[in-house]
């Protein structure tokens, strides 16, 4: 009988782990139909069947970590007869399950079919503790319950093995310098309120393009210099960091770029951001300032050959010209570079272009 088998769905995909079956088995299913969602290195995609007939084995369940390759059901032939399907009575006790919300959540990520539990519920409806109950018997749960152990895989994988390198191969230097915010926040009030992080993408983006020293990066061993600037951008999801790529972001207005972070962040949220939107970058900005934190040391996103990140403005102390003291207010900038590839005065030298492009924003577009 045809399989259905683990796919590879992105060059850096080792494994994918099961998140919902779309279909039951002995329901019919068409030749590109999705009949499974699976979480891999980056994201999360939908698996549609090669073949037309019926599912006649689910072989792994929702919540498991599966290898490349690896079967995870049977399809069978378009001839084949009913007996396949289970009895209609297992059909209606699934659709008949009850449970709560947590119940559910918790059942995926252990791997445990609610069919499969007893519910103490009003009703025979499966709770929270039902689920924990099970998973004990099983040996999955060896800790209290405030506790749980999931696997080491998916996102939080792929990002160890994305940025290992960063840290490990490079040689990371960090120089750190302020800005005088005072002109960058009346601009934006001017303009519209563009967001902080796509003031500084775009003077990462200038500067890169006065500095073409440091639009590069490492394949293998080679170093590639390249002629667009294209930069990735670090977006909190609730899967874990990822860092989508604006194209061409020398070319865009600040309005431009805010809608296109702005969107970035949305379709995070979603779980939409796709692994090509995630490729083709040479340089990185991370933005932690909206949470207070001044300065902060980020790995270096490979192939990279740098990352700035973005600190919080605050007001602080100021000397004026004639010697007296002034309340302004100071933003705050990290970039860690790669030794290997790039010198230090070079980078200090980018760094205080962006500074100065930051302190006179007209100049930005």
């Amino acid at each position: 009988m045809p399989e259905v088998v683990m796919p590879r769905l992105d060059p850096l995909m080792e494994e994918g782990k099961i998140v919902e079956w779309r279909k039951r088995e002995g329901e019919r299913v068409e030749k590109g139909e999705v009949i499974v969602i699976v979480e891999g290195e980056k994201t999360t995609f939908e698996v549609e069947s090669q073949h037309s007939g019926t599912l006649t084995k689910i072989l792994r369940r929702e919540g498991e970590t599966v290898k490349v390759g690896e079967p995870i059901a049977i399809v069978g032939e378009e001839a084949e007869k009913p007996e396949a399907k289970p009895e209609p009575r297992e059909e209606v006790r699934r659709v008949e399950v009850k449970a709560s919300p947590i119940a559910r959540r918790l059942a995926r990520e252990y791997g445990i079919r609610l069919e499969e539990i007893k519910g103490t519920g009003p009703g025979g409806r499966i709770t929270k503790d039902d689920v924990l109950r099970a998973a004990r018997k099983r040996g999955l749960l060896k800790v209290e319950e405030k506790v749980r152990k999931v696997p080491f895989a998916g996102i939080r994988k792929a990002i160890a093995t994305r940025l290992s390198p960063g840290f490990h191969q490079a040689l990371p230097v960090a120089l750190m310098t302020e800005f005088d915010a005072e002109n960058l926040i009346r601009h934006r009030e001017r303009s519209g309120k563009p967001s902080i992080t796509s003031y500084v993408v775009k003077a990462v983006a200038l500067a890169l393009k006065k500095h073409p020293e440091m639009n590069l990066t490492l394949e293998g061993d080679e170093i590639v210099y390249h002629g667009e600037v294209n930069v990735a951008v670090g977006v909190d999801t609730p899967k874990g960091l990822m860092a989508p790529v604006i194209r061409r972001a020398d070319e865009k207005s600040l309005k431009e770029l805010t809608e296109i972070i702005d969107g970035f962040q949305e379709r995070g949220r979603r779980g939409e951001i796709t692994v090509a939107e995630q490729e083709g970058h040479s340089f990185t900005v991370t933005n932690l300032g909206h949470l207070g934190v001044t300065h902060f040391t980020p790995i270096i996103n490979p192939p990279d050959p740098a990352i700035l990140a973005i600190g919080a403005i605050e007001p602080k102390p100021s000397v004026t010209s004639d010697g007296g003291l002034t309340v302004r207010r100071r933003g705050h900038l990290t970039l860690v570079f790669d030794h290997r590839l790039i010198d230090g005065a070079p980078a200090a030298r980018f760094l205080q272009t962006v500074k100065t492009l930051l302190e006179n924003p007209e100049e930005l577009g």
